[in-house]
């Protein structure tokens, strides 16, 4: 309902602007913008590589933010005096490989909004490095930190930024997040569980007893503590206890789960969710959107899922997100282990999003680049320092929100699920066998994991990020 306030707000102010002449406009991108005429030149570009045709650059279309691109799309365009050809190419990953047999490419470059891992090991992307006359990869305000880039390393190159100086580019980094319906949890008479963030109180204990205590039943329906899709748990579990993929040592890497630390998570959160709060957790079978719509119903209170679940609605199959449907919701950390810094709140991310690429064979690499740099500067109205303000106003209902989210994502890390990591939790949500026995069985196949497409990455960051 506030988004939607919001939007109409932001409607009239963009209604106004539109009454304005485009030098008017433009005005905020002039000291930005070279004046470098491409002659007409024509680059073809890629704005979403999802199935629903639906966004543009990363928004959607027809919302305030995807007009804002298109217009800065236009204001290029005339600066440069070249045309961008903008199409949808809902499988940019084998359009690429299709073409490079004829030794050419059907886009200049992309925005990914789900990056395909495997890309950076085919070779059909170029390198950034080679492009470092247009883009500053090291310039992380305006193109991400290495923390969110690191599925985009390989071989000791990066084949990918992510332009996080535009509103929202940045917290759809974070995949997971505790999203709490606020007035839900007031209104059954409980405390707001951010009371206990800010208090220094949200420790594991406290965790368990809220999803138990928000937990009843009105005749045959349940009205659930938490819900959770099982594999997620485990594995925030496990980055909240100081585990991680891998460590390395001085052998090379080796397993971050098969450790004292993995072991603790691991047993930790088959507890929670099998014996401390059995009764109290809704277990999805939906990785995509677990719960989401028996959450937007009131009958679940905390739901660990994506945010793009929560803010972003990009996928028509989850048209309905959270800052449409819930009056009041907030972001809740998951807990960390007793060895953990008590106030040390982190997520974790399974894919890259929005992600700039430059595929190889284009021939206009250094054209691409050039322009997708200047489409990229901050929009005039939003500059990076003023992005909390404007996430409060549109996404957000509590500073303390905004705070965390920030939180998350400067600390967040890429899970490395398809990497190796879901292979272990899977098991630790459906296996019978003890987490003991799970590790064991498990280690020797993981750890090939490791070398196969989690040692390549770490190193190749290590040579980027030196």
């Amino acid at each position: 309902m506030k988004k939607i306030r919001f939007l109409f707000l932001l409607l009239l102010v963009f209604a106004f602007c539109g009454c304005q002449t485009s030098e008017q406009i433009s005005s905020g991108l002039d000291s930005a913008f070279g004046s470098q005429n491409l002659v007409g030149q024509t680059l073809t570009v890629s704005t979403n590589d999802g199935l629903s045709g639906k966004t543009y650059l990363g928004y959607n279309t027809g919302s305030y933010f995807g007009d804002m691109a298109m217009k800065r799309v236009m204001d290029v365009e005339e600066k440069f005096n070249c045309k961008l050809n903008m199409i949808n190419e809902p499988d940019l990953a084998s359009q690429l490989l299709m073409h490079s047999a004829a030794g050419s490419s059907p886009v200049d470059f992309a925005i990914m909004e789900d990056f395909d891992r495997t890309l950076p090991r085919s070779g059909l992307l170029c390198p950034i490095s080679e492009l470092s006359g247009h883009i500053d990869y090291s310039d992380s305000k305006k193109w991400g930190a290495e923390n969110l880039l690191t599925p985009l390393a390989w071989d000791g190159k990066l084949y990918g930024v992510i332009p996080v100086a535009w509103p929202e580019y940045s917290l759809t980094a974070v995949d997971f997040a505790i999203v709490s319906n606020t007035d839900a949890i007031r209104s059954s008479g409980h405390t707001d569980p951010r009371e206990y963030v800010e208090s220094g109180d949200w420790t594991r204990e406290k965790f368990a007893e809220c999803v138990n205590d928000y937990y009843s039943k009105v005749l045959t329906t349940s009205h659930y503590g938490l819900g959770v899709y099982d594999p997620h748990f485990y594995e925030m579990a496990l980055y909240s206890s100081g585990a991680c993929a891998a460590i390395e040592t001085d052998n090379g890497w080796i397993s971050g789960i098969h450790t004292a630390e993995g072991q603790e998570a691991l047993e930790w959160a088959r507890k929670f969710l099998n014996v401390t709060c059995k009764y109290s957790v809704f277990h999805s079978d939906d990785p995509a959107a677990p719960g989401v719509q028996i959450f937007n119903e009131g009958l679940i209170k905390l739901l660990l899922c994506r945010t793009t679940n929560a803010f972003f609605s990009n996928d028509p199959q989850y048209e309905k997100t959270f800052s449409y449907d819930i009056e009041n919701y907030g972001i809740i950390p998951f807990p960390t282990a007793p060895n953990m810094d008590s106030d040390y709140w982190t997520g974790i991310y399974e894919s890259a999003a929005n992600v700039l690429v430059f595929p190889v064979l284009s021939e206009s690499k250094d054209v691409a680049a050039m322009i997708a740099n200047e489409i990229f500067e901050p929009f005039e109205n939003y500059p990076t320092s003023s992005l909390d303000k404007l996430y409060l106003d549109t996404l957000f209902f509590d500073v303390r929100d905004v705070e965390l989210m920030s939180q998350f994502v400067a600390n967040c890390s890429y899970s490395f699920a398809d990497e190796g990591l879901r292979y272990v939790s899977q098991m630790c949500s459906s296996e019978n066998k003890s987490i003991a026995q799970i590790l064991e069985a498990t280690e020797d196949v993981y750890q090939t994991y490791i070398d196969e497409n989690i040692a390549p990455v770490m190193d190749s960051l290590g040579v980027v990020f030196k």
